[in-house]
Parts: C-alpha cells; sequence; structure tokens
C-alpha cells in the first residue's frame, strides 16, 4: 500500500511540490535576517525566475512582452512564445515588430499548468 500524503495541494507534480518547499525556506532565511539576494541573483542569472519573489501586476486586457509573460508566468520567452505558436496563448505583433501576449491568456495557462494532475499519477477513478 503506497503511503498516504497530507500534502495540501492536490495534483501538484513532484517539481512544484519542491518549488513550494524552497520557497518556505528561503521565506525562513529571510525572517532570519539572512542575506538571500546575493543567492537570488545567481539563481535569475541560471534562468530560475520563479524564486525570486516578486509581485506582478497586470490587468486582464494588458499586452505583454514575451519578458513580462514569462515573468508573470514562471517560465520563460522561449516557452511563452512557444505556447502562442501552439495557440495557448494569443499572441500580436507590436509597434516594434516583437510578439505581445494577452495577460488573461498568460494568467489561464499559467494557472492550467500548475493545477495539472502529474504523468504518471494513478487514481481509485483510473
Amino acid at each position: 500500500m503506497a503511503p498516504t500524503s497530507s500534502w495540501p495541494f492536490p495534483g501538484e507534480s513532484p517539481v512544484i511540490r519542491a518549488r513550494r518547499c524552497a520557497l518556505a525556506y528561503r521565506a525562513l532565511a529571510a525572517d532570519a535576517g539572512a542575506d538571500v539576494s546575493t543567492l537570488d541573483a545567481k539563481i535569475r542569472e541560471w534562468g530560475e525566475t520563479w524564486l525570486a519573489l516578486s509581485v506582478v501586476v497586470h490587468g486582464p486586457d494588458d499586452w505583454l512582452t514575451a519578458a513580462q509573460a514569462a515573468e508573470m508566468a514562471h517560465t520563460t520567452p522561449h516557452n511563452i512564445r512557444a505556447a502562442r505558436r501552439r495557440g495557448r496563448i494569443t499572441g500580436r505583433k507590436g509597434a516594434n515588430g516583437e510578439w505581445q501576449f494577452l495577460a488573461r491568456d498568460v494568467a489561464t495557462l499559467s494557472s492550467r499548468v500548475r493545477s495539472r494532475k502529474p504523468r504518471g499519477t494513478v487514481t481509485l477513478a483510473d
């Protein structure tokens, strides 16, 4: 019999669980007075923006650059552009010729990805 889990966010993948745990440890270190800014900068340099806590405020009808959309969805601009090519988010060419993405679609896509059932998970209904 598999061990039962009391994880408070059912359906999250092991990666998302690990990220939540890392954020909790980061918050604890910051609350204890540790300077986490150097580590945050290094992690961002490595392309992992999810650890750097920030408040991103966009209206649902705002058009975002690939970088803004990636920050909002905690992913990379490459993944945002790929989602547009696959028809998962709305995009348009801006005045400068670069793609822009509708904030509402980015938020919806991000939410769907985070709530997806992890691959290989077996439930009683399967």
